[in-house]
This record gives structure tokens, C-alpha cells and sequence, in this order.
């Protein structure tokens, strides 16, 4: 005979199979809503407290949002031999006066 399994919901224990999911019985549906805390748009100056106001607007300047990750750095530095950044270094002593 199997054994019953039980889980923790509300304070009690209860079967298994007749607990609802964790966090109630939504099922898993999230909601992404389009308000935010308001804030000032670091462009226009405007006071906004809608997503996609804001991120249209951002658009619109031609920028880009970006979110709180690091940013990988995509630039690749030119490879100078030795002997062309030597001149390189007299060239600008001497164009300075040095």
C-alpha cells in the first residue's frame, strides 16, 4: 500500500493531492504590469510612472535602457607593434614641445 504524502499549506498539513500550488491557487500566472514607482526621465526631465512611456521615450532620443547587469565591454583594442607605438610616444613629445 502506497503512503500518503503530505504537504505544508496555511498552518496545517494536508494530502498531497488536494493542496493547492504554493502561493495560492493562481497556478503559476504572473502578471508584468506596465506601471513603475514614478521617477524623472533622466532625458526629457518628465515625471513618468509608466514603462512603456518611458521606455518609448528613450527610444525616441535614440538611447538605449539597460538594466543592472555588467555590461560586457565588446571594443577590441588595435594591436600596435612595439616599434610603431615608440613613435608614436616621440611623434607626440615632440608635437607637444617636450
Amino acid at each position: 500500500m502506497p503512503r500518503e504524502v503530505y504537504v505544508y499549506r496555511n498552518g496545517r498539513l494536508v494530502p498531497k493531492h488536494e493542496a493547492e500550488p504554493p502561493g495560492g491557487g493562481s497556478g503559476g500566472v504572473y502578471v508584468i504590469s506596465d506601471t513603475m514607482v514614478a521617477l524623472r526621465h533622466p532625458i526629457t526631465g518628465r515625471i513618468m510612472d509608466s514603462k512603456s512611456q518611458f521606455r518609448s521615450v528613450t527610444r525616441a532620443h535614440g538611447c538605449v535602457e539597460v538594466g543592472n547587469e555588467r555590461q560586457r565591454d565588446t571594443r577590441r583594442l588595435s594591436e600596435f607593434d612595439k616599434t610603431s607605438r615608440i613613435n608614436d610616444i616621440r611623434r607626440a613629445i615632440t608635437e607637444l614641445g617636450g
